[in-house]
């Protein structure tokens, strides 16, 4: 248990419950406790320093609990999943008071330790009040979905580029496919936090601390969830448009195969068609030609495969290996530049 005293008149330090009572904080000052339930399970020595109930304290079967907000008359109980780099779901609490809060969570939570980060030595934050403080948390979590959205983007403009520039032994497919359920996930993690922000704007919860201006903050909080889902909605759409890529590829290639199985028919169409009026039984002068007939034939049925196979070339029916491998080579290298 971390024990954080913010005092606008003086220096932020950290204190321990047997130091001070909560009556003893002044207006100037905001108390914020951070519990990790995975070295500390007892929290009735909390809940009489807080002066409130222990039924109303977080219990370890309630991993499994929807986002919610709870409201105890003098304190709010919220409860969000925060994101992890990982795209893991986390469990964290806050008890709010009128100048103290509390967080709850089990092992190291990404969002508190960025959260403490940028806020160690502020020594303004004694001015806040417990609800202005969970705003700025609850501004954080909505970070770490951001921060993530941002994560799965990246990881979808990679996988654009490959669809772009196919390489062998890489299965586009199936990584499209895991990465689509990764945005549903989290899509899924955040869409029940609109149960919490939309409690937190209504009058009964913020008539809790008789504080007018805090419906302002989490009004701003509820259209920046709404912004995170939207950002979600479209890395899902970026993923669905790296698949539409990577169908037109396929098509593209089975094109190409079809294009060039369709050119060597035709160029052995009159080669067969040579090849069968020359095996009829019939006496022809061409027969008693021995070797001469034979080269001949022979130079005239490879005289109409490159003949074909050029205006092929010219016409851009097909295209040599060698330069399509070339020119991705050099897009991929002025790409790099």
């Amino acid at each position: 248990m971390q024990i954080t005293l913010f005092d606008t008149n003086g220096f932020d330090r950290t204190i321990t419950l047997s130091e001070t009572s909560l009556t003893a904080i002044a207006e100037s000052q905001v108390v914020w406790i951070d519990v990790d339930r995975s070295k500390q399970k007892d929290l009735t020595e909390l809940a009489s320093w807080l002066e409130i109930s222990s039924l109303g304290l977080p219990a370890e079967d309630d991993g499994r609990a929807r986002p919610r907000v709870d409201n105890f008359g003098s304190w709010l109980k919220v409860r969000v999943l925060t994101v992890s780099a990982d795209e893991m779901a986390q469990p964290l609490y806050f008890l709010v008071g009128r100048n103290w809060i509390v967080t709850v969570h089990d092992g190291a939570i990404e969002v508190l330790d960025s959260f403490d980060r940028q806020i160690r030595d502020d020594s303004q934050l004694g001015r806040l009040s417990g609800t202005s403080f969970l705003a700025a948390m609850l501004d954080w979590h909505l970070t770490g979905f951001f921060r993530a959205i941002e994560r799965l983007e990246k990881e979808v403009d990679s996988w654009d580029d490959r669809a772009m520039a196919p390489q062998p032994g890489v299965l586009l497919l199936p990584n499209l496919r895991q990465l689509r359920q990764k945005i549903a996930a989290l899509r899924r993690l955040l869409i029940p936090h609109r149960e919490v922000y939309s409690a937190l704007i209504r009058p009964d919860i913020s008539s809790v601390f008789g504080m007018v201006e805090s419906d302002s903050i989490f009004l701003t909080l509820w259209n920046q969830m709404e912004r995170a889902i939207d950002s979600i909605d479209n890395a899902r759409e970026l993923v669905l448009g790296s698949f539409e890529m990577y169908s037109a590829q396929t098509a593209q290639k089975t094109n190409d195969v079809m294009r060039v199985l369709t050119v060597v028919t035709v160029l052995l169409l009159p080669i067969g068609t040579l090849a069968g009026v020359l095996g009829m039984n019939f006496q022809a002068r061409i027969f008693a030609t021995q070797d001469r007939g034979f080269w001949t034939t022979v130079t005239l049925m490879a005289s109409l495969m490159t003949t074909g196979a050029f205006l092929a070339y010219r016409l851009g029916w097909v295209q040599l290996s060698f330069q399509e491998e070339g020119t991705t080579r050099l897009e991929a290298d002025e790409a790099k530049k």
